[in-house]
């Protein structure tokens, strides 16, 4: 499998991406994330896209 996708709202219930770390344990540990956002509501998000195409780490 190449991805998944899932979108955030799930009917009235909005998945966090905490919920989804959690409901994965340690399965997602060994995975590799891209960030991809269908509507950019934050000037960082195409900044978030792009480091997590390239794999750069995130630090604050």
């Amino acid at each position: 499998m190449k991805g998944i996708t899932f979108r955030a709202w799930q009917g009235g219930h909005y998945v966090t991406l905490a919920e989804l770390l959690v409901r994965l344990g340690s399965f997602g540990l060994g995975l590799t994330w891209r960030v991809e956002v269908d509507e950019v509501v934050d000037p960082r998000v195409p900044e978030m896209e792009r480091r997590s195409a390239g794999g750069t780490a995130w630090t604050r």
